[in-house]
């Protein structure tokens, strides 16, 4: 319900009933190293490492192997029946969304039709689009001062790469049990996807932060989680305004621009990290203490 009433309000946060679609629905896909028979996604391939190890630890007397075939059983219903709580929350949030979109123009039509209409389609509104506040991905592109044609044409292009990989890594993190990082990915989207996503909008990235730093007890982990809060506490774009303003031959316009846009191309970094090397890093601290364990 806060979802439909946030994207009712707000718009942006309409991400997450893309977020809730894909977890609710999505289908089993094959990727590499898994069949196409095989529930995709890490939960699965955490499922059957559990059982693996479960096996080992049985061995032992351990009771590893009770719990990792019940994380692969689970991993196993959400993948060929979808989740049946995610469905009710995105019907929720899509109805709260749309009876609040709606109301209005029952109770405020003249207002509704001109935002509707009007004021939604002027997105310049609110301030210059090109200005370095604006960190999405159009915002970065407009500062290249490209032909408008050719701005929207790889403006939809970036979308739809950046919005099918963050998705898609958002609904395995969801499959894994990792809402944290599924949000956070989210989050993210919600900032590169919008046409325009001023610097405060990146508030997910205290999300981002607590998704990498996850309990605290991975090292490698907690050093890039605090090295992503330094990296978004610093006024990095404003440096490279001040770069640029330096009029220094290639270094300005080049370099400048870069630093310029440091925040939103961070943000691109970012869904890598969460949807590529966090789950290997998991992968391999698992693999390391189970060697030992294996041995023992």
């Amino acid at each position: 319900m806060l979802i439909g009433l946030a994207t009712a309000v707000k718009l942006t946060p309409g991400v997450f009933l893309v977020y809730l679609a894909v977890t609710a629905f999505a289908p089993s896909d094959a990727g590499p190293g898994r069949s196409g028979t095989a529930p995709s996604g890490p939960r699965q391939r955490h499922g059957d490492t559990a059982q693996h190890h479960g096996d080992t630890a049985q061995r032992h007397g351990s009771t590893g192997q009770r719990h990792g075939s019940t994380g692969q059983r689970r991993g196993d219903a959400v993948q060929r029946h979808g989740d049946a709580a995610q469905r009710r929350a995105l019907f929720m949030a899509v109805f709260t969304a749309a009876v609040l979109t709606l109301l209005p123009f029952l109770v405020i039509a003249d207002d509704a039709r001109d935002f509707w209409f009007r004021a939604l389609l002027d997105s310049e509104r609110l301030g210059a689009n090109a200005a370095t506040t604006n960190q999405s991905l159009r915002g970065m592109l407009l500062r290249l001062y490209l032909p408008d044609a050719l701005t929207s044409a790889v403006w939809l292009a970036a979308v739809a790469a950046v919005g099918w990989y963050g998705f898609r890594q958002a609904r395995r993190a969801y499959l894994d049990g990792d809402t944290m990082t599924a949000v956070a990915l989210t989050g993210l989207m919600a900032v590169l996807l919008s046409p325009v996503a001023w610097i405060h909008h990146i508030a997910w990235i205290v999300v981002v932060v607590a998704a990498v730093a996850g309990s605290g007890r991975d090292p490698v982990r907690l050093l890039v989680a605090a090295a992503v809060w330094l990296y978004y506490v610093l006024p990095i774009p404003w440096w490279g305004v001040s770069i640029k303003a330096l009029e220094i031959p290639i270094l300005s316009p080049v370099a400048g621009k870069i630093v310029q846009n440091a925040f939103g191309l961070g943000a691109i970094g970012l869904v890598w990290l969460l949807g590529s090397w966090l789950p290997r890093r998991r992968a391999a601290v698992t693999t390391a203490a189970a060697v030992p364990a294996a041995k023992a």
